[in-house]
This record gives C-alpha cells, sequence and structure tokens, in this order.
C-alpha cells in the first residue's frame, strides 16, 4: 500500500485502508491503482482473508479519517467516502464532503475540525447530515487565526477538545522559531446548539523545525 494508507480500530479489529499499484483486473495488462481493504484480527493475532474491492473508488490520496459510529469516514481530496465494516459497504458523503476537512476528531459521534478558511471550530452529525458552528470561542479564535497557515488540528481528550495550532515566532539575531500552542475546551450543549468554553490555553513547545503530522490522545 501506499504512503496514504490509514488504519483504525473497530470491535477488536484494525482496518487497514490504502492504495495499491497492482496488476490491471480488466485486460490483464499493466498496473492501475486499486483501493485495497486488509483487517487484523487482535484476538486470534492474525489476518484476515482480504476485503473484497469497494464499488466506489475513494481517491488517490487520502488526507484525513476518523471512526463515527463504527464507520470509516476517508477525506480525500476531492470526495468524503465511508465504509461501513460489518457490511462491507462502500457510500459517499456530500454533505460532509462540503467542508474541507482535515485534522478532525470525534466526540460523542460527530465530527469537529478547525475551518482554517473561514476561522471556526465546526463539528458535523452523521445522523443529521448537518454542519453546525461551534459557538462561545470569539476570543480564542482570533488567536488561531494568526497561525500563519501553518497545520491545525484536533483531539478529543477525555470529553474534552484540544485544538492544537502552531504560530511563528520572528527574530532578528536567531532562527526563527515555530511555537505549538494547544487550547483545551470543554463542549456543552444547548439545545441544538453547541457551546465551547477554553479552559486552558497556552505555548507547550518551541522548535526550529517541525510540523504536527497527527494528534492522539493517550493513557499513562
Amino acid at each position: 500500500m501506499n504512503n496514504g494508507a490509514v488504519a483504525d480500530f473497530i470491535d477488536g479489529k484494525i482496518y487497514v485502508i490504502g492504495e495499491c499499484l497492482c496488476d490491471d483486473e480488466v485486460s490483464g495488462k499493466g498496473k492501475g491503482w486499486r483501493t485495497r481493504v486488509k483487517v487484523y484480527d487482535t484476538e486470534t493475532q492474525m489476518w484476515e482473508p482480504e476485503i473484497a474491492k469497494p464499488k466506489i473508488k475513494p481517491g488517490t490520496m487520502l488526507v484525513d479519517d476518523v471512526v463515527m459510529e463504527n464507520k470509516i469516514y476517508m477525506r480525500h481530496y476531492n470526495i468524503t467516502s465511508v465504509y461501513e465494516p460489518k457490511e462491507n459497504k462502500w457510500e459517499l458523503d456530500e454533505m460532509l464532503n462540503s467542508k474541507e476537512w482535515v485534522g478532525a476528531c470525534v466526540i460523542d459521534n460527530e465530527l469537529y475540525y478547525y475551518d482554517k478558511w473561514e476561522k471556526k471550530l465546526r463539528v458535523y452529525d452523521p445522523k443529521q447530515k448537518y454542519w453546525k458552528v461551534v459557538k462561545g470561542l470569539e476570543e480564542l479564535l482570533p488567536l488561531v487565526a494568526g497561525s500563519s497557515g501553518l497545520p491545525t488540528t484536533t483531539v478529543s481528550y477525555g470529553g474534552k477538545l484540544a485544538l492544537f495550532f502552531q504560530k511563528y515566532q520572528y527574530a532578528h539575531a536567531q532562527r526563527n522559531t515555530i511555537s505549538i500552542w494547544c487550547a483545551e475546551i470543554a463542549l456543552e450543549r444547548r439545545q441544538k446548539e453547541i457551546w465551547g468554553k477554553v479552559q486552558w490555553c497556552d505555548v507547550v513547545l518551541d522548535s526550529e523545525q517541525f510540523t504536527i503530522v497527527k494528534c492522539l490522545a493517550v493513557m499513562v
């Protein structure tokens, strides 16, 4: 599989999804890209037979992925595809694909991400297929907006949302550094709205050269 493969954990199994360069199944000649799904059973410690190829060809590059309600949602450059392992079913989610979500996390089976274009924290409900904006973050978002296009990502952290963003620190005599900031946000549902309250926000790391690839919450 190529470098864009993703791995997700559902019901004791690890699903690895990506594209590989395989023989053309129609003509039998030449090579072509094909999406493959491999499953590793953590209980038996064995790989299962390869799942049949999807009827939907997701694309050539995976940008982000999350798991909601035992379904794998995958963001590509041009579409969002959904894979349901239980029925080995693929489909598209046009409403979710209406936003260029990346650096997303899932809290209470809803997807959250920071919209760098409109400078808002957004949330998506997969049941209602509806986007909303998290309210109450008017003081925080201008600070995040000054991240100069550097990657911004979210993490589910004990029911709260951790928002990581980066800012350049310019120096005249020394090398410029990049600071990683973290904002811890408590979420509250008020009828049909979701409100956020910043409980903590500060620099967690300074460095000269780095980039955020993936953030995970772990228990130690």
